[in-house]
């Protein structure tokens, strides 16, 4: 197979300023309504696929290709001209996109194709059944009255959920502590710090609050950093949060749901709430007695301390953790961080993968990007080069503040059923801790695991082949999104691989086995408090989709969840659903689906446990039958095709140790 090739100009878009975002914006909208009427101008008797169907999917490229970049530049660029000038094309864009899409006529005009009428792919014949399924979803068949009101409230809804964003990417906050303070925290921590007058800064970004919560030994610090940490996004962000519930819920009603779980659901691998209830429910009966026992014991370390009136606070649950790993495995994390500098773990993870797929990855460094911090890597199989990934890895002021994958250019054949293929263009917007001035970037075990997870929808998105950008990568249904990522997790629970990742900075040795089999013991330490925390954020989530009437006191509603989970009083103040951003946009009725894959890819790897970890030949059937793909095919069908069988939960409870 041969694929399109891409120059420095293809990148050209890095600098686009806010005038050229605005009229990028205008061209994808005309493009959609040339498009569309070229369809509907089809007569009924010459109907195809190629005349029909594929256009739209040529407009989908078109409109990726564009805004894809236009997302990029709204996350991560440096000039907030710029970032917020991506921020209004988009929204203005999905707003216009709302009205143009809602066409009854396109409609007709896709209905009048004949299925059956002439021989087409499993792949095309699954476009057809989505797309009609997409636009019947959209109500064409209700009252006029009707179809307006539910414009008006998906332009409300795209507004909001921008909105919501970029009060949490653009909330700032501090605390100010004394050099006295940090005197407990690594050198390369305090050297991090932006200094002030008093001292130093912890801000509210993930490199800075982590490891306060972990080595502050000062109470009064960290709860004064925790308060403020569950205040980010604002009280502004609770007011849209409760909008955009009653949003979904009058759309759901509109459409012929109960409530809004029940329509997203509809097409997703779960089905219906009932479902995912009952499927955290089987999770939990096996994992509250092991979370409580978590509790206990940190209360207890804290009572040791302190005395028996101690209780356990949400800002002490990091900071005895970390002391209890200490004593009981004599492990420290942050010493750990020595072996991790992130050039050997890139070095490392790209053979690993490259290895297990047939692919090599290579640096190139004469394409300039977004930022001067962003490294570019290519994709090749052979000589043939088939793919960039790009990585955006430290915190910046106004920059996307959590660790995410986005799609830049989606993989297809080039022309309908084409020989030749579009590359796939991809990247990870992280923020890992910045490295010291002069010194080489080194990871904790954390953020390693952060990495290969992100990595994981990388590969998902890059090696893809399937033959429609609409079917491709990580285009696929939401609770089968993070299989990919999960899994590729999994091998740093492999004492093999963790001799090959790990490599001393100075010394060039790896962790001696003894620290590797402590690290793999304690995976499932507090495991049953953590994994009860994830599945009592999918509840809260799935509590406020499944309410028919209209949701007040949210902030009330997830601290009594938090009470009734942990036993811990969140602080009064706290308005922590106003930092949820995955429950805003993206996760609504669906932030589920992290557990929902992880039980998938449990059960995936078990496979690659039992045929060999570094097996060419196991990878090359999950290459095959699940990550080149992406919903070329129903998800199921491929899990079922890498298998052999259909899915269970047996080795993620063995994974958990139980």
């Amino acid at each position: 197979m041969q694929y399109k090739t891409y120059v420095e100009p293809d990148f050209s878009w890095v600098i686009w300023n806010p005038k050229k975002i605005k009229a990028i914006a205008e061209e994808v909208l005309t493009n959609q309504k040339k498009t569309y009427a070229a369809i509907k101008a089809v007569p009924k008797k010459e109907r195809t696929f190629a005349n029909t169907f594929y256009p739209l999917d040529l407009a989908s490229q078109f409109w990726s290709d564009r805004m894809s970049p236009i997302d990029i530049l709204k996350n991560a660029s440096d000039d907030k001209k710029v970032r917020d000038a991506a921020l209004e094309a988009e929204v203005w864009l999905s707003g216009e996109y709302a009205a143009l899409v809602r066409d009854k006529e396109l409609y007709a005009a896709l209905k009048e194709y004949k299925v059956g009428s002439e021989k087409l792919e499993a792949h095309e014949q699954l476009m057809i059944k989505d797309t009609l399924r997409g636009f019947k979803r959209m109500g064409l068949d209700l009252p006029e009255k009707t179809q307006k009101e539910l414009l008006s409230l998906i332009q409300e809804s795209t507004k909001l959920k921008a909105e919501f964003a970029k009060n949490i990417a653009e909330y700032e906050d501090h605390i100010e502590v004394t050099k006295e303070d940090l005197k407990n925290f690594p050198e390369r921590y305090v050297k991090s710090l932006a200094k002030t007058k008093k001292g130093y800064k912890v801000t509210l970004s993930y490199p800075d609050v982590d490891p306060f919560f972990k080595h502050s030994p000062n109470e009064a610090l960290r709860e004064k950093l925790q308060r403020k940490v569950l205040r980010k996004g604002g009280t502004k962000n609770i007011q849209i949060l409760e909008r955009l519930i009653a949003i979904r819920q009058r759309k759901a009603v509109i459409l012929g749901y109960k409530t809004y779980a029940h329509l997203v659901l509809d097409e997703r691998m779960a089905k219906n709430p009932e479902t995912v209830l009952r499927f955290l429910d089987s999770l939990d009966t096996k994992l509250i007695e092991r979370a409580k026992a978590d509790v206990q014991q940190l209360t207890q370390r804290k009572q040791h301390d302190l005395g028996k009136k101690a209780r356990l606070e949400m800002w002490d649950i990091a900071y005895y953790a970390n002391k209890l790993l200490k004593e009981q495995y004599n492990l420290d994390t942050e010493l750990l961080r020595e072996y991790f500098p992130l050039d050997h773990v890139l070095a490392t993870m790209f053979d690993l993968f490259g290895g297990l797929f047939g692919v090599q990855f290579k640096e190139v460094k004469d394409i300039k990007l977004w930022h001067k911090d962003v490294r570019l890597f290519a994709v090749y199989k052979g000589k043939q080069r088939t793919g960039y990934i790009a990585m955006d890895c430290f915190p910046r002021p106004g920059k996307f503040s959590h660790m995410a994958a986005f799609p830049i250019t989606d993989g297809r054949t080039q022309g309908f059923r084409g020989s030749a293929y579009v590359m796939p263009v991809s990247a990870m917007i992280g923020n890992f801790a910045k490295p010291v001035a002069g010194e080489e970037p080194k990871l904790s075990l954390g953020e390693v695991s952060t990495l290969f997870h992100e990595f994981g929808h990388l590969l998902h998105n890059t090696l893809t082949r399937a033959a429609l950008a609409s079917q491709s990568g990580f285009d696929v249904t939401w609770d089968f999104v993070e299989l990919p990522s999960q899994l590729a997790e999994a091998w740093l629970q492999e004492p093999a691989f963790l001799k090959k990742v790990s490599k001393h900075y100075k010394t060039g040795k790896p962790i001696d086995t003894a620290t590797i089999r402590t690290i793999i013991e304690t995976d499932l330490f507090l495991r049953g408090m953590s994994e009860v925390r994830q599945n009592m954020l999918a509840r809260y989530d799935m509590d406020l989709h499944t309410r028919t009437k209209p949701v007040r006191g949210i902030v009330d509603i997830y601290k009594q969840l938090y009470k009734k989970t942990t036993g811990i009083t969140m602080p009064t103040d706290s308005l922590f659903p106003a930092g949820f951003g995955h429950i805003a946009g993206g996760y609504d009725a669906g932030y589920y689906s992290y557990k929902w894959a992880e039980v998938y890819a449990c059960d995936v790897f078990d496979r690659f446990k039992r045929e060999g970890i570094f097996s060419k030949k196991v990878g090359t059937a999950y290459l095959t039958e699940i990550l080149e793909r992406g919903s070329s095919r129903d998800e199921m069908e491929s899990l079922v095709a890498f298998l052999g069988r259909k899915p269970n939960s047996k080795a993620f409870l063995k994974s958990i140790g139980l």
